[in-house]
Parts: structure tokens; C-alpha cells; sequence
């Protein structure tokens, strides 16, 4: 109950305890580790397709590689060195030929396979609409693929520093947007609040295999739609 709490969180600026750090290579392991028993178990489409983290792993593994050497991403880490939160980051460019980096399905197994294919969709609607979105090319920008704060620290306001932090990096190095794929009604409003505007939305309704049938069913998850959002300055 609300009322019996004595001592509200301390906010991550107040606590000494929590720690802001770029993610090294040395800590690949670390932060796949906390992709696979944590982020894993609560974001919704990784809960949709049930996906263990056997099956997780080589797909978590791709996504911290491919931002490992821009050097763009942080964790948080907290007592006993544990980290508690993270953003995984990396630095693109936008051709102006409607050309993208695609993930190649193929590596994973059936479920993580659907997950690459949603984001190659994204990369695909932002490389091809580039224009009506009023997105420059051959300009970098920041991409952040994955914010996760650990389960037993949300509403401490780490989600926000990695933010201010990744955007603050992306401006220092000349990046001329951010953007994002939201799969989680939580982080889309998140990020909502931080002034990302979505470009292109997913319904999960909508968004069918082969045979007519829902790919994704968030059943005990209010989110109904992944985003595709952008923030400029």
C-alpha cells in the first residue's frame, strides 16, 4: 500500500550507489547476462513467443555486438557491481537510395526470427520513407536499440539518465536525430514524454504470418502495437 512507504526512492542523481558507466567490450557478457534474465522476461514480445533464453541468446548476442563498437551505449550499475539498468546504442546513417542494414532471419530460430523480421520492417518503412519523414541523409544518428531497467529499480529515474545520457552523446558527436523502436507500452510513453514522435506504428492485430495468424499476443500486456519513433533537435 502507498501509504505504508516511509521513504519515497532515492532518485539515481541522489544515490551513490548507482553508477553511470559507457558499456565496454569487457562487459559484453555482463550485459547480455542481463538481457537474458531480465529484459527478456518482461518485454512483451519476447513474452508473446515464450522465448527461453536459450533461444534468446544469439539474437541478444547480434544486437550488443552490432553496438559495441560505436561506442554509444551505457549502464547503470549498482551494489555489488550488479547492473541495474542499460541502453544499448550504435551510430547509423541513412542512405538516400532507400537502402538498409538488414538482420538476417536465418541466424535465429523461429521465434527470435519474428523479432528480426519486426525490425527489419522498421528499418525497412524508415530507409524507404526517409523523405516524407523529413529525415536527412548521410546524416548519423543515434539508434537506440534497447532501454531496460531492471525490474527491482524502476521509479528511480535510471531509465532517464541513460536517455539524457545517450542523447547528450548523440548531439557531442554530430547526430542529427535519435530514434527508436518502442515494443512496450511503458517505453513508448517514455519516450513519448522525451519528445519522440512515432513515425510508423505496428498493430499487433494487424501485423499476421503467412497462414493469416496474429504473430504477436501480448495476453497479460496492455501494449497492442510497436512504434517506430523519432526525436530531432
Amino acid at each position: 500500500m502507498l501509504g505504508t512507504l516511509q521513504h519515497p526512492p532515492m532518485p539515481v542523481e541522489d544515490n551513490a550507489d548507482f553508477k553511470l558507466l559507457k558499456v565496454r567490450t569487457e562487459d559484453r557478457q555482463d550485459a547480455v547476462n542481463f538481457l537474458l534474465s531480465d529484459f527478456l522476461c518482461n518485454e512483451p514480445l519476447s513474452m508473446a513467443l515464450a522465448v527461453t533464453p536459450e533461444e534468446g541468446k544469439p539474437f541478444f548476442e547480434l544486437l550488443v555486438d552490432s553496438c559495441l563498437s560505436c561506442n554509444a551505449s551505457y549502464l547503470i550499475r549498482g551494489k555489488g557491481d550488479e547492473i541495474s539498468a542499460m541502453a544499448i546504442n550504435k551510430i547509423g546513417a541513412l542512405s538516400d537510395d532507400g537502402t538498409y542494414d538488414a538482420i538476417d532471419p536465418l541466424l535465429f530460430g523461429p521465434k527470435c526470427s519474428k523479432l528480426a523480421d519486426l525490425l527489419n520492417h522498421m528499418a525497412q518503412y524508415l530507409a524507404e520513407h526517409r523523405e516524407k519523414c523529413a529525415l536527412p541523409a548521410k546524416r548519423d544518428y543515434l539508434e537506440i536499440e534497447i532501454l531496460s531497467v531492471h525490474s527491482n529499480w524502476i521509479g528511480q529515474g535510471l531509465a532517464k539518465k541513460l536517455l539524457n545520457a545517450s542523447i547528450e552523446e548523440a548531439k557531442s558527436r554530430g547526430c542529427a536525430f535519435a530514434i527508436t523502436v518502442a515494443t512496450n507500452v511503458a517505453s513508448q510513453q517514455l519516450f513519448a514524454k522525451w519528445g519522440f514522435e512515432t513515425l510508423h506504428k505496428v498493430m499487433h492485430k494487424e501485423y499476421l504470418d503467412k497462414q493469416g495468424c496474429q504473430i504477436f499476443n501480448c495476453k497479460n500486456n496492455p501494449t497492442d502495437c510497436a512504434k517506430l519513433m523519432v526525436k530531432r533537435w
